[in-house]
């Protein structure tokens, strides 16, 4: 349950994004709700939480708040093997609907076992977190919870035994702030 001292009060479910700007200030929390916490954590649900730069002509601006349920998230077919939501940006040829004052690129991929497929993005830089499982990227092993980072989009082998995925890029975040 999300709360925050702009009056947002959001429930957010599996697959839902929440997208919050923070400008000139916000504080919030994240909590399960008491009636909903079990003690066999049957009910655990994993989340991914992204800070995105704003841009400097945006870093004073209002702090905001959006929810968007998981059926607005768009579905994108990479390949055969791989399948994605694309969940900020733009790919292929789906927008996603949640809006960023930085352009982002925010996908989570579901590979099939021993999917394989080269990727070639427009971002100026290119990250893979693998959530579970592992994958080969460019020669380089990941597991579980590993994050890597390029600049050179112009080919990205990519190999995974089946596991799950979120891919992210956009423009490299120079801090730049005017304080």
């Amino acid at each position: 349950f999300h709360r925050d001292n702009i009056g947002s009060q959001q429930i957010i479910r599996s697959g839902d994004i929440n997208l919050m700007i923070a400008g000139r200030g916000i504080v919030h929390s994240e909590r399960t709700p008491p009636d909903q916490i079990q003690a066999d954590h049957h009910n655990m649900m994993h989340g991914l939480q992204v800070w995105i730069g704003l841009p400097l002509e945006h870093e004073q601006c209002d702090p905001a708040f959006f929810h968007y349920s998981h059926k607005e998230i768009p579905k994108v077919k990479i390949s055969q093997e791989i399948n994605g939501e694309l969940l900020m940006g733009q790919y292929l040829d789906k927008i996603s609907p949640v809006k960023t004052l930085s352009a982002t690129l925010l996908m989570n991929l579901f590979c099939k076992k021993n999917a394989q497929h080269q990727f070639a993005f427009s971002e100026k830089e290119i990250g893979f977190l693998i959530v579970s499982g592992s994958a080969l990227i460019n020669r380089e092993k990941l597991q579980t919870n590993d994050l890597i980072i390029f600049n050179d989009m112009s080919k990205i082998d990519f190999e995974c035994p089946a596991y799950r995925n979120s891919g992210f890029g956009g423009y490299a975040w120079q801090h730049h702030s005017s304080r």
